[in-house]
């Protein structure tokens, strides 16, 4: 299984145990400080969506790092219905979204050498409002990122958009346009746009 499915695998498994409410399980501690430092804007009120909240769809965008790196070397911000979520490395605020959402930094470490392992950016909207959205990825360090856009209806069908290997630079912004709908069956559409 490649690097990329395994994590990917992982942070199902984790999603799923929070959706139950079994709460997060651990996952490793990363050694030494990032290369960026991202604070996580999953907070204690945005951990968890309400229990009286109904899953009525999400978007999950992943940023990955390029082959042979361990941090992407992007932040993200995405604006639509709900307002904004993620980080503006540019003004440095944080911005968390709605209840259940979040933003931060995912990776897992070998498990027989306790090296860190790729990090991935994952910025979750929970019960996403179907309507237009702009993703801006903010390129922090000079490299390359891949970037994987799923919109997830209320029965949890998935629709993907990947842009692959996009070369970055340190104050670069890129500019996604997506649509997303919650209807069972529609296709999530996404184009970068700059």
């Amino acid at each position: 299984m490649s690097t990329k499915r395994s994590m990917r695998l992982a942070i199902w498994v984790l999603l799923a145990a929070c959706w139950s409410g079994g709460g997060a399980p651990a996952l490793g501690a990363q050694s030494g400080p990032p290369a960026v430092a991202v604070p996580s804007l999953r907070n204690q009120e945005h951990r968890q969506p309400p229990a009286s909240v109904e899953f009525q769809g999400g978007l999950d965008i992943l940023a990955y790092p390029a082959e042979g790196k361990l941090e992407p070397a992007v932040e993200m911000m995405l604006s639509g219905p709900p307002g904004k979520m993620g980080r503006d490395p540019q003004t440095g605020q944080n911005f968390p979204g709605t209840p259940g959402s979040y933003y931060e930094r995912e990776g897992l470490e070998d498990a027989e050498t306790g090296d860190p392992g790729p990090e991935t950016a994952v910025l979750y909207l929970h019960n996403a409002p179907a309507g237009k959205y702009t993703l801006k990825v903010f390129g922090v360090t000079r490299g390359a990122y891949s970037l994987d856009i799923r919109g997830f209806d209320a029965e949890y069908h998935a629709s993907k958009v990947a842009f692959n290997d996009i070369s970055v630079t340190p104050g670069a912004v890129h500019t996604y346009a997506i649509d997303y709908s919650q209807e069972k069956g529609v296709n999530l559409k996404a184009d970068r746009i700059r």
